[in-house]
């Protein structure tokens, strides 16, 4: 199991060591009751006598779940594995190490050790910053302090207006469409944007396009994005607002803007 994560130790049934040869073949533990809460297994092991072709096999109630060679880390240091056990908590199991050799007449010797049940909280941590996701009160955003100065329960990184930098927010008249443009100098973890249209200045927004547009610049570079409204009439003036969505879904509203669609008539050519 690789990534950050936590986990809760539920119960350790054995702490001892175990040597396995392969002469011996196997070695079993009966009725093993693994917790309810439990969702992983963890375990140690050490291939002894640095020879290739060991191989060793756990199996939990004759399922194999776990398979390793010695050629693979003979030379290594000791290795710690996890297993997900999730479909088998709560139960009363059979645990079986088998060690075999793919050469009859040479023994392998292993060491097994440190066998653990536990209850994995979580395997990520997406903005790395030693929190994990299901605990981080902001995921997407870097905050290691855990700042939340409202006391909502999400991080200050979170709860400020999206970190947008708009240069520019226009909105075109042409013949029965305005064409809407927008330019950015950066932006981070922005998921995209949403635009509303009004009759009027100060009255009732509606968004006019079907689905997120997504963002298409970064921290470190901005954008241009232009959108076509083909839905108006000539002559009226229509209004317009550009929303910025980031990725906790926090947004930031800018404008409005306006224009009027209308003819252009252009003159007969000599």
């Amino acid at each position: 199991m690789s990534g950050n994560f936590r986990a809760l130790w539920v119960e350790t049934f054995h702490r001892n060591q175990w040597k396995l040869w392969s002469g011996i073949i196997t070695i079993a533990f009966t009725q093993i009751n693994i917790p309810i809460e439990a969702n992983s297994l963890r375990f140690s092991y050490d291939f002894l006598n640095q020879v290739p072709g060991g191989i060793l096999d756990l199996f939990i109630n004759d399922i194999l779940v776990f398979k390793a060679y010695s050629e693979d880390n003979y030379n290594g240091p000791r290795n710690s594995y996890w297993i997900d056990i999730t479909s088998f908590s709560g139960t009363n199991a059979e645990l079986t190490f088998r060690l075999a050799s793919t050469d009859e007449l040479q023994q392998h010797s292993i060491d097994i050790d440190n066998i653990l049940f536990a209850k994995i909280l979580s395997t990520i941590d997406i903005d790395e910053d030693g929190i994990i996701d299901g605990e981080d009160n902001c995921p997407h955003a870097y905050n290691p302090d855990q700042m939340d100065s409202n006391t909502n329960g999400i991080g200050d990184a979170c709860d400020a207006p999206t970190l947008i930098k708009l240069t520019d927010f226009s909105a075109t008249a042409k013949n029965k469409k305005i064409i809407l443009a927008w330019i950015t100098a950066s932006e981070f973890n922005n998921a995209g944007f949403n635009l509303y249209r009004s009759d009027t200045k100060d009255g009732k927004y509606n968004k006019i396009n079907a689905a997120l547009i997504p963002a298409k610049g970064s921290s470190i570079e901005g954008a241009l994005y232009e959108f076509e409204d083909i839905t108006v009439k000539n002559r009226r003036t229509y209004y317009y607002r550009l929303e910025d969505i980031d990725l906790n879904g926090i947004s930031t509203l800018h404008g409005p803007v306006d224009a009027t669609p209308k003819l252009i008539y252009r003159g007969a050519k000599k």
